[in-house]
């Protein structure tokens, strides 16, 4: 049998001890412990502290460690659409000023200190569709330009100064495939995406570069498709590989994302896909609650998700986090 190097190109180092920051992928030989090491890099979901109202449609933006959550469907505090404000500072929830409308189903994108809050629904007695939106400073919402079309349970990312909002529903235009393009100024239309689809989509990337995926299609089902967007056309990409809506979806840019939870045939799902530019991955890591229309945000390496649908109710909160992770290797 060949040895290590004929096969590979290269030794297996000997160490006395384990490196303090190993590289992701390296591999040595501890000769104090006499085992074979690796060091990939893992990714885990963990139990964070509750948010202080279990809601759904809420919007989320931010960070792991400095997030913001506003507006949704508050089932614990009479049923109705909320106004109420949440910031996260990577351990425990604290309400701070309203938004200025109480309404579900929005599309929210920034930082904790700038963020802006996009359409959505007010009450449900009386469904009304809404082109609102509100930037966010860190203290006060303050309304601002409206989109171009009025839209609900959209795909939205990015920044307060470049951001996109894609597909949804619209009162009179139903499933949509438009979006509304942001440049810190004013909401213009921008490309059609291939696929109409509503339900929550999971994006990630700014107006001149970013992802889609998942999503609701007619009738009542979901879908895997993904589309990249370069600022002028959206084109058909390789699919998540759980087709589901609802989704939660986590990133900066159009080519690193993750996919979380969602409604997948035959229900609602804690799975969790990465995206590498290449192609998508499930990863080991899965959601410690199952959930849907929940919401999300932050890195690939470092996100948060809070809330979710009543199926069942909650008000959890879960962190994703990835790290270089020293492993020993079996080798009999």
């Amino acid at each position: 049998m060949a040895n290590y190097k004929t096969e590979h190109g290269f030794e297996i180092k000997h160490r006395s001890s384990d490196p303090s920051n190993p590289i992701e992928g390296e591999i040595w030989y501890n000769t104090t412990t006499q085992t074979l090491k690796i060091a990939p890099l893992l990714g885990a979901w963990s139990s964070s502290n509750d948010m202080n109202d279990h809601r759904a449609g809420q919007g989320m933006a931010g960070i792991q460690t400095a997030a913001l959550v506003a507006a949704g469907y508050d089932y614990g505090g009479g049923d109705a659409p909320t106004s109420e404000t949440e910031e996260y500072n990577g351990t425990s929830w604290t309400e701070v000023n309203d938004c200025n409308d109480s309404k579900y189903s929005v599309g929210t994108f920034g930082t904790q200190t700038a963020a802006l809050m996009a359409g959505g629904i007010f009450p449900p007695g009386s469904p009304s569709y809404t082109d609102h939106v509100e930037s966010y400073d860190g203290t006060t919402w303050t309304e601002g330009p409206d989109l171009s079309s009025i839209r609900s349970a959209m795909a939205a990312c990015g920044t307060q100064t470049n951001a996109i909002v894609a597909v949804g529903f619209g009162a009179s235009n139903g499933i949509m495939n438009t979006s509304d393009e942001w440049d810190n100024s004013s909401w213009t239309a921008g490309g059609q995406a291939n696929t109409a689809r509503e339900g929550y989509t999971g994006a990630s990337g700014t107006a001149t570069a970013a992802i889609i995926f998942g999503g609701g299609v007619p009738p009542n089902s979901r879908t895997a498709n993904s589309e990249s967007y370069n600022g002028t056309s959206w084109t058909e990409g390789p699919n998540i590989n759980t087709a589901r809506s609802s989704i939660g979806g986590m990133g900066t840019a159009s080519t690193a994302a993750l996919a979380a939870g969602g409604n997948a045939a035959p229900g609602v799902t804690g799975a969790t896909e990465e995206w590498d530019d290449t192609s998508w991955t499930t990863l080991g890591a899965t959601l410690g609650n199952a959930r849907q229309g929940y919401c999300s945000s932050g890195t690939t390496t470092a996100a948060v998700l809070a809330s979710n649908n009543p199926t069942p109710l909650t008000q959890k909160t879960e962190e994703f986090s990835s790290a270089v992770t020293v492993r020993s290797v079996d080798t009999t």
